[in-house]
């Protein structure tokens, strides 16, 4: 994916994210700064349409990996004292762990190696053929010597 996409992706993230900003409560809203606010309005898509419904928390399925990521910033950022933010970040930290984990077993050196080497085993056996070869005569041997010194 190209670097334009991505920021097209994040442009898009932030329409969404500000449309449900618009949609919580005086009090919640108070929590978000306000510098934060001016920087998801100055860089968001302008031809961008929300088409999320108003309690679009409540539809996570809906939102794009990008709306939830920013979400969970402001979540972490605003919204938990520091007890929580503790914990998220240990959640964050342990899932990061795992998708790690899972990439090294998925992708191990030795699990590729192992089928690429028993697919090119298999591949050499079925092309693998004995093939005759016969030592010219000492009359062909010499005819080729004769033309060669001719070709020249």
């Amino acid at each position: 994916m190209s670097t334009k996409d991505k920021n097209l992706k994040y442009r898009n993230a932030f329409c969404e994210v500000l449309f449900i900003i618009e949609n919580l409560s005086e009090e919640n809203k108070s929590k978000i700064s306000k510098d934060f606010i001016n920087f998801l309005e100055r860089n968001k898509n302008k031809d961008f349409s929300v088409t999320l419904p108003k309690d679009a928390l409540e539809h996570e399925e809906l939102l794009s990996k990008e709306t939830k990521i920013i979400i969970s910033m402001i979540y972490r950022d605003y919204f938990c004292n520091d007890e929580e933010k503790a914990e998220f970040d240990k959640t964050l930290i342990e899932n990061e762990i795992e998708k790690e984990n899972e990439a090294q077993a998925k992708y191990s050196v030795d699990r590729l190696f192992k089928n690429y080497k028993r697919e090119n085993l298999d591949e050499a056996e079925e092309t693998m053929q004995l093939m005759l070869y016969e030592e010219a005569k000492w009359y062909k041997k010499i005819w080729i010597k004769i033309r060669s010194l001719f070709i020249k």
